[in-house]
């Protein structure tokens, strides 16, 4: 499995379980699935419903994957269908890649340049280019929560 997409469900499940109490002491074979999407829809009220659907989704995946993996260890293999065919069925010819240019001469508008300080007395920033869609800010906030994480997850380890 992919670091991003192992990095993805681990996330999306700590927002699914932490209602819960202690996600690492629940057996995912005793819940009720159902149960727990509600509470998180009832909870996140904050979040955009196509961002919650989002996330249903993402958990539904990742708990069917854990439970397959359980099921049958040896048997068992990651998921490979990229995100935007998941909900498609498979065409007969694979879609072209579309080519982007390099990052440096995508976008020649002004950027917005976020510092952020950290406590440890060091420094990071955050490029942005004016005027994001909603769709855009949203992939870009998912983007950033889910690399930190990765990057907490991996220093603590």
């Amino acid at each position: 499995m992919k670091k991003s997409t192992s990095g993805q469900y681990a996330m999306v499940c700590r927002r699914f379980l932490a209602p819960l109490g202690h996600p690492e002491g629940i057996d995912i074979r005793d819940l009720d699935i159902d149960d727990v999407v509600r509470g998180f829809h009832d909870s996140s009220t904050g979040l955009q419903e196509s961002t919650q659907e989002m996330y249903e989704k993402t958990f539904r995946r990742a708990v069917s994957s854990f439970l397959e993996y359980v099921d049958d260890p040896a048997s068992w293999s990651p998921p490979n269908r990229s995100r935007a065919s998941a909900d498609r069925p498979p065409s007969r010819t694979p879609a072209q890649p579309r080519r982007q240019p390099p990052l440096d001469t995508q976008d020649k508008s002004p950027h917005i340049t976020i510092p952020i300080h950290l406590p440890t007395g060091r420094n990071a920033q955050l490029v942005i280019p004016p005027e994001l869609t909603e769709v855009e800010a949203e992939l870009l906030a998912n983007v950033v929560s889910v690399y930190v994480q990765g990057h907490i997850h991996r220093a603590a380890t």
